[in-house]
């Protein structure tokens, strides 16, 4: 059986959209081949490969390149995600964003870093066979930014495990209360300076409640300390997600730049809507006017609270979650992702 040699530095963790899209990549082709996931937890298993896991990111990568090269025979394919292995020829490169183009968006020196993974993930773009762009417009940015011809770019986005997300029966649907989720790591670019304010204007407000579900470390979390109307939980696992989706009456998302956000898929897929900024799976649902998703109008708390709300109240009833969960389904489901998957590189 031949091998495919994923790289994915967290594995097929529940850390990000990253890791869920790699896990059901494995899954898709682990019928056919031998999927080995070229991951941290792999290397401090492979003897001295561990002195590779450094916090400089460019030497990282280095020796996550020269793992694979060493590795790979005749016959295997390397998949790789974004600027995790550049400088080993891969099959096909993930692209699931555009770190300059995101560093642009937030134009904060606190994302230094991002210029090195910019110029990583250009270098593994062009060494890469084929590109796989999980929106249109990430391709538009490696296109623009990067150079890299449209003709070996596929567009493929991001699916979504519908038998774990979806409407739950016995949700309490007479709430007065309106309860929003964030789901997300609380950093610049996800928008937790929004998040904070919607908090602060939720203190002065009545009937609503802010659930967070986020993978942040407690100093971060620490941010919402003695907030009455927000609740933070972290480490859920992923078998309890679907959980927190089912509380909520709406999701919020405020980030700056997303490639095509799984959490938006997953709270649609569960029947709750989803109201953002004019980014990543979000801009290009609404584009296909997709029912159930609303970008915002600007930045305010207040703004965001009232667009909350009235999305909230048109999706509260059954029906309404049922129907948003069913089109997703149709839509972005594993099945249907297997067959877009097969399409995009030939691997089935």
């Amino acid at each position: 059986m031949n091998k495919v040699y994923f790289v994915s530095w967290n594995g097929t963790s529940i850390s990000g959209g990253v890791e869920r899209v790699v896990k059901y990549v494995e899954d898709v082709l682990s019928g056919k081949y031998e999927v080995i996931i070229v991951s941290d937890a792999l290397l401090k298993e492979s003897g001295g490969w561990k002195r590779w896991l450094v916090e400089n990111r460019v030497i990282k990568a280095i020796g996550y390149s020269l793992y694979v090269a060493f590795r790979k025979r005749k016959g295997d394919y390397v998949i790789s995600n974004g600027f995790q292995a550049p400088f080993v020829k891969a099959d096909y490169l993930w692209a699931h964003g555009n770190m300059l183009e995101y560093r642009r968006c937030l134009a904060s020196r606190d994302y230094y870093e991002a210029s090195k993974e910019s110029i990583m993930e250009s270098i593994g773009a062009h060494r890469a066979r084929k590109v796989i762009c999980v929106a249109d417009h990430v391709k538009r940015e490696y296109a623009d930014l990067y150079h890299v011809s449209s003709t070996k770019m596929k567009v493929l986005q991001n699916p979504v495990d519908c038998r774990l997300f979806y409407p739950i029966s016995d949700r309490i649907e007479s709430s007065d209360s309106i309860t929003i989720l964030y789901m997300g790591r609380l950093v610049t670019g996800k928008g937790v300076k929004e998040l904070l304010q919607l908090s602060a204007f939720i203190e002065m407000s009545h009937g609503y409640r802010l659930m967070i579900v986020t993978q942040s470390e407690k100093d971060k979390t620490r941010l919402f300390a003695n907030r009455q109307y927000t609740e933070v939980y972290t480490k859920v696992p992923i078998e309890k997600l679907n959980g927190y989706y089912n509380q909520a009456d709406v999701f919020y998302l405020p980030s700056s730049y997303e490639g095509y956000e799984m959490v938006t898929l997953e709270s649609l897929s569960a029947g709750v809507p989803v109201v953002g900024y004019r980014v990543g799976a979000i801009n290009e649902l609404v584009r296909k006017r997709q029912d159930g998703v609303c970008i915002l109008r600007d930045k305010t708390a207040e703004t965001a609270l009232l667009q909350l709300t009235e999305m909230a109240l048109k999706y509260k009833g059954r029906k309404q979650r049922e129907r948003l969960h069913e089109e997703i389904r149709l839509s972005y489901g594993l099945d249907v992702f297997a067959e877009k998957l097969k399409d995009a590189t030939g691997l089935l």
